[in-house]
């Protein structure tokens, strides 16, 4: 009798048990199915979202009137497709979509090239931004899109939080088989006991919050682990706040290799929090536009911002200062104007070997031709009289910019410039002397370049990439390969020994570059 109740009773728990484990996992069906739903509306909806904007920024494009109006519009449009965008991305990453997607690159250049894209946005806060890396080639498994998105939140809240001369630094360094990536800013900083919550979803800390949707720092997060890394936070109020993100160095993707093309800075070129997929951002030349009058400015300006990048300026004194540190493609400057006249600030660019190939316009409601005469003596490539014509205006930088990319392709099959560009062959033979004399030092790269010609590192690249099409990196390399060629040519000496001469140290990777410059390896060169 006892038995079959114990019996009884432990049939009786056994089927409470199943029946409550069916009623769990119907449950959990439900709440899996419900979450489901409400990813699919979330989703739908955000998508639903991206149509009116598209309709709402490609129309804003068409309405005659108010300009600022119209960038106001255009602006807060851009704003909120990055806002719907970071919500496809949760709803992705809710639902197990959003996958590690790795191709193998050179992580270097590409956070150099993210880092510069905020440039021009932090120097109108006058906020001092760098990159820094211990070394010059590192290739590695990497999602570019997300590390792009990664990055794009940390430096735009840096930017954001920092104030007027202020400093971020963006810097890059190898710890055994882990890249660790920093962006340090001397911000606002973020309270001691909000850090253990600034990476929670939706979560936003006081003060700091204003116009946010608390997403940005959660995806940070969730993007980097995806990488299979890790992300930390320092911050001192008052002081500034350091992000830190580790991430593995594999080279399981060697078959997806993507060469990342070196892209220059551009105030519109700027990434937005976008999933832009594999949109190229197209580089725009940089114009700086001298003139103190607003309302001719403002009027060049909408001329031009669709296919350039303009700065503006009021008087020639600034107008020389800043050509002589950011190097732009091409100038347009009023001639009469306080403190320093176009005449003379043209006149100073031609005789400064770090500035005189840029071109420059002259625009100036003085129309005789002894004016146009003293113009053109100073250096100016064209000068237009007010009231000018639109066109015409256009036509001449379009024809000047091309003959900019002619003294490239000179340059490409000569190795130097026509006798005419004088001190732009003085600059060039000083950049070769460099390189030449540390030909076979293989840690001799843009910074000790940049040290040798006494020039900042945009400076160099500017006035490097407008005389010769190539990026500092490039010459450096093509100078390095082409004196190669000629030991190869000459020399009795072996292949290796002369790869290290030349200042490679990897052998494998001398004969890819070798064969990708000349069309063939150097053991058939050695051979003829």
């Amino acid at each position: 009798m006892v038995t079959g109740f114990y019996i009884w009773n432990f049939q009786k728990r056994k089927w409470e048990l199943n029946a409550k484990l069916i009623e769990e996992e119907k449950e959990a069906n439900r709440l899996k199915e419900l979450d489901e739903t409400k990813n699919k509306i979330y989703t739908n909806i955000t998508h639903e979202f991206r149509t009116p904007l598209t309709v709402i920024q490609g129309l804003s494009q068409k309405i005659d009137g108010n300009e600022v109006i119209k960038e106001k519009i255009q602006n807060n449009s851009d704003n909120l497709l990055a806002l719907v965008n970071q919500m496809l991305d949760l709803s992705k990453m809710e639902s197990g979509v959003l996958k590690f997607e790795p191709v193998f690159m050179d992580v270097i250049p590409y956070i150099h090239y993210i880092t510069d894209s905020f440039s021009s946005i932090a120097q109108e806060k006058n906020i001092s931004l760098n990159f820094y890396s211990d070394k010059e080639l590192l290739k590695m498994d990497l999602d570019p899109q997300k590390l792009k998105t990664v990055l794009i939140n940390l430096i735009a809240n840096s930017i954001k939080y920092t104030k007027q001369f202020g400093k971020i630094m963006v810097s890059l360094n190898q710890k055994d088989q882990s890249i660790i990536v920093k962006v340090r800013d001397s911000g606002i900083g973020i309270p001691e006991n909000q850090l253990p919550f600034i990476f929670d979803r939706f979560y936003q800390v006081d003060k700091r919050s204003e116009g946010g949707s608390g997403i940005g720092l959660s995806i940070v997060k969730e993007f980097v682990e995806l990488m299979h890394g890790k992300v930390g936070v320092a911050s001192t109020i008052k002081e500034g706040t350091l992000f830190t993100i580790t991430l593995p160095i594999t080279a399981l993707a060697k078959e997806k290799e993507f060469i990342f093309p070196e892209v220059v800075k551009s105030k519109n070129a700027a990434p937005s929090l976008v999933d832009e997929g594999e949109k190229i951002v197209v580089y725009k030349k940089q114009i700086l536009l001298i003139e103190d009058n607003h309302d001719v400015a403002f009027y060049i300006k909408q001329i031009l911002k669709e296919k350039y990048q303009v700065d503006h300026l009021l008087n020639g004194k600034e107008g020389l200062k800043e050509a002589m540190k950011t190097v732009p493609d091409l100038i347009i400057s009023d001639i009469m104007m306080p403190d320093m006249d176009g005449i003379e600030m043209t006149r100073k660019l031609k005789d400064n070997i770090n500035t005189s190939h840029i071109p420059v316009i002259l625009l100036t409601a003085k129309a005789t031709e002894q004016d146009k005469l003293e113009g053109l003596q100073a250096g100016a490539l064209a000068y237009l009289t007010k009231p000018f014509n639109e066109e015409e205006l256009t036509i001449r930088m379009k024809t000047i910019l091309q003959d900019q990319e002619k003294l490239q392709h000179y340059f490409a099959v000569h190795q130097v410039l026509p006798s005419s560009h004088s001190l732009e062959n003085t600059f060039l033979e000083q950049v070769h002397d460099a390189i030449h004399d540390h030909l076979d030092d293989h840690n001799f790269g843009i910074q000790e370049l940049c040290a040798k010609v006494n020039l900042e590192r945009t400076q160099v690249y500017r006035k490097i990439k407008a005389l010769t099409g190539l990026s500092t990196s490039q010459l450096i390399k093509d100078i390095r390969l082409l004196e190669a060629k000629k030991m190869l040519q000459k020399s009795n000496k072996a292949i290796s020994e002369i790869a290290y001469d030349c200042g490679f140290k990897d052998v494998s990777y001398f004969s890819k570059v070798f064969k990708g410059k000349f069309g063939t390896t150097p053991s058939k060169i050695k051979k003829s």
